[in-house]
């Protein structure tokens, strides 16, 4: 009979430590529409005033237009300066949808809000972009 107990505790604290650390903070989302149709949409959880973590970010080409579609995610700091972390590639076929897992970023100035831009490759001269109308600001941000 003991032998069952602690093999029944074993795996009880097995299912508890494949849960991970709960994470508190509010899911929030920002999305890009191009006049031309392509776009990208992202979800992620603000965790506190300098973080935010598990962001899925998914960039569509809608239209078959054989230009490539990117994704680029902007971020204000709490001094004001604003960069992107990269440029998110769809290299699909027309009609595709690539996501990106696990879009993070932290930063002790603080992370004011973040936004995206969705762009398409032009031959010629430089490529084509617009911003998003929507944008996510941190609610845990305070100047």
């Amino acid at each position: 009979m003991r032998r069952v107990g602690s093999v029944v505790a074993g795996a009880v604290s097995l299912v508890v430590g494949l849960a991970g650390p709960a994470w508190a903070g509010q899911v929030d989302s920002a999305e890009a529409q191009a006049s031309w149709a392509d776009s990208a949409h992202i979800s992620f959880t603000w965790a506190d005033r300098n973080y935010f973590h598990s962001g899925r970010l998914t960039v569509s080409d809608n239209t078959c237009d054989a230009r490539v579609a990117y994704a680029k995610v902007w971020i204000r700091l709490g001094n004001g300066q604003e960069f992107n972390l990269g440029e998110k590639y769809n290299r699909g076929e027309c009609k595709s949808t690539i996501t990106f897992r696990n879009v993070g970023y932290k930063n002790a100035e603080g992370i004011q809000r973040v936004w995206l831009e969705i762009c398409r490759q032009v031959k010629w001269g430089g490529d084509q972009c617009e911003n998003g109308k929507y944008f996510a600001s941190n609610p845990y941000y305070r100047p």
